[in-house]
């Protein structure tokens, strides 16, 4: 018997065990060979920024603005007693012609010489005339205070960044100039947000003494309350600067 027919005899008669280990470090030199000795590069997958939530409306680099839309409405309220009533009902007053608008910062901070809210006296009207032309003459004074101005200087309780929707309950805290008299004001507001608009009202009361007002004296009126409601219902358009 030849060599080589020997070491064919030896391989056979090995165990299985045996000869499937010699197989796999045959198969791991031949595949070390082809590797030409380079080493394995390891993949790796990287890890994305988490995302902004689909809730929350994204800010320019320079911030947002808040601008009041057509549809906005001003108005007063204040309860008086009418001389050829039994119960005493609010007096309203209302207009349409507002404009302003909200300046935020990036750090979601307001931006006060911007952030006003202007709102035309002149054109107040409620269900009675009479009643119109003694505010604006005598009340109000709108040949020499014809706007009232609100400059919004900061906030509490509104989320940032502003919601995509969804409803929030916060205050407005600004100075407002009214009858040639500024002062600070604190607003209770709602807004309900939705595909960048929002929707709401805020509300403010305060005495005619705050802004130098004289409380109305007329005959047919038996009394009027110390108490000037003012309120405001605006649409807006939320858009990046």
């Amino acid at each position: 018997m030849n060599k080589k027919a020997s070491i064919h005899q030896k391989f056979i008669g090995l165990y299985p065990a045996t000869r499937l280990i010699l197989i796999f470090f045959t198969y791991a030199i031949f595949l070390s060979a082809c590797l030409d000795g380079k080493p394995d590069e390891i993949e790796t997958e990287s890890i994305p920024n988490p995302p902004t939530s689909s809730n929350e409306i994204t800010p320019s680099p320079s911030g947002l603005s808040i601008i009041i839309a057509e549809g906005t409405i001003a108005r007063y309220l204040v309860n008086e007693q009418l001389a050829r009533q039994k119960l005493p009902n609010d007096a309203i007053g209302e207009t349409t012609n507002v404009n302003g608008q909200l300046i935020f910062n990036i750090d979601g901070s307001l931006d006060p010489s911007r952030s006003t809210i202007t709102v035309d006296l002149t054109s107040l009207k409620s269900d009675s005339s009479r009643r119109d032309g003694f505010i604006r003459e005598n009340t109000l004074e709108t040949d020499n205070f014809p706007t009232a101005k609100l400059v919004i200087k900061d906030f509490s309780g509104l989320p940032w960044p502003l919601p995509n929707s969804g409803e929030s309950t916060f205050k407005l805290i600004g100075d407002m100039t009214l009858h040639g008299i500024t002062t600070e004001l604190i607003w209770d507001a709602t807004a309900q947000f939705r595909d960048k608009m929002v929707i709401g009202s805020a509300k403010t009361n305060f005495t005619f003494a705050t802004f130098n007002i004289e409380i109305p004296k007329v005959f047919i009126v038996l009394s009027v309350e110390d108490n000037i409601r003012l309120e405001i219902d605006f649409n807006a358009s939320i858009t990046g600067r």
